[in-house]
Order: C-alpha cells, then structure tokens, then sequence
C-alpha cells in the first residue's frame, strides 16, 4: 500500500502531522511512500509581500514549513509526486513567483500572423512557460521541495482571492470577507467547496505542474538549448 503510485497521502494544511505520521513507521515504510498533498498558507511576516517574494522566511508557520520540508528531504527519499495547495496570507496572489505576461507591443493574434510572425510567438510562449517554470523553482518556499532527486511531477494549485466589487461594500466602507485563512482552511477540506468557491467567481485557482526535479529541468534545458544551436562546420 505504502509504495503505490495510486496511493496519495493527504495531510491538508497539518503540515506537523507529516513528521508524527511517518515518524511512527519504519525507514521502509517512509522511503516508499510516492505521493503527499498538503495545503499551507504562504505568510506575509509584517503583513506586506516583497513583489512575488512570499514574505520573510520569519515566524512560526515558517518554521513548521522548512521542518517539513527537510523531513521530506530526508525521511521520504522515495517521493515522486507533490500536490501543493497554496495561498498567501493576505488573500491576494501577490506573493506568488510572478513573470510579466503582457504581449509584445503591436504583436497580432496568432490568427492574423504570417508563419515567421507564428514561430516567433510560439517561441515567445516557449520562453514564458520555461521562465515561468525556473521562477517555481527558485522560489524560497519551493526551490528545496523541487529539487528532490526522486520527483517526478509537482502539481501546485494557487488560491487567489477575487477583490470584491463596488456593489459589496457595506456601511463605513467594511467589506464582507468572503476568503481569509479559515475559509482555505475549509476549501483544502472540501473538495465540494473548493469548486463552487471557484465557479461563483470567490477565488480563482491557477494550477501549475512542474515536471521532473530541478537538477534534471536544468539538464534537459541545457541539452535543449545545445541542440538548437547551429551545427559549426
């Protein structure tokens, strides 16, 4: 059971029950376990993100982060699936890596492109993907979980939450809270929920899957760029 590849062990946002979990089964059980989920709420210490940062790597939940992330790096060397959920403490995305997703000025839809002007896109989209991809995995909350030399495929859901409309304001300009930590809280517990948060326009949810750990990414681009270049004669 514990070495299946069908069998997904979710511990939700109890990040701490990871180590009590495990820490009661033998080396053999732990080093064959292939897949976890978990959920965690990225902190915003001093209550402010630093453009795509995350916040400072200060405080409690902190601290339980890098603990479990070790343990897995250390107790669980047979992992090969990660399923993420992640949302910051403030509600918004800002404190998720972030690339510059505008077009290029004056750039047509690809319907209306020539072939040459459709390469160039494609290549651009190329470009995107992998420097999108290379932002997760350097990223501080993330960069030591990618970089398991067993993983195969992470899969990182971020919550979002949609900023309220003029109309949801209330009396002296209070909002009515629609998504703070205890409603991801319940969303990570409810998959029911977590859809119709995300259908009735409360939250949006990005799903990034990242392929392979970062020293085998590094590789393949490395070999991949290499390839492109012209052959010398």
């Amino acid at each position: 059971m514990y070495g299946s590849s069908e069998t997904v062990w979710d511990f939700g946002a109890h990040l701490e029950a990871v180590r009590g979990f495990w820490g009661e089964r033998s080396r053999v059980a732990r080093e064959c376990v292939r897949v976890i989920r978990c959920a965690w709420e990225v902190p915003a210490w001093g209550g402010v993100f630093e453009g795509g940062g995350g916040g400072e790597m200060l405080g409690r939940k902190a601290v339980v982060w890098m603990r479990f992330v070790e343990y897995l790096r250390s107790e669980l060397v047979g992992l090969r699936g990660l399923d993420l959920m992640l949302w910051c403490a403030d509600g918004s995305g800002s404190g998720f890596p972030r690339i510059e997703e505008g077009l290029r000025e004056g750039m047509r839809p690809v319907e209306s492109c020539g072939f040459g002007e459709r390469e160039e896109r494609e290549r651009m989209d190329r470009g995107k993907r992998v420097e999108r991809e290379k932002r997760w995995r350097e990223w501080k909350w993330t960069d030591d979980l990618l970089s398991m030399p067993t993983l195969r495929q992470a899969r990182i859901a971020c919550w979002t939450a949609v900023p309220p409309k003029m109309e949801e304001f209330v009396d002296f300009g209070v909002t009515v809270p629609k998504f703070d930590s205890w409603v991801a809280g319940r969303m990570v517990a409810d998959s029911a929920l977590r859809e119709k948060m995300v259908q009735d326009g409360v939250v949006v949810s990005e799903e990034k899957v990242v392929l392979g750990s970062t020293e085998n990414w590094l590789r393949s681009q490395h070999a991949g760029s290499t390839s492109a270049r012209p052959m010398e004669v």
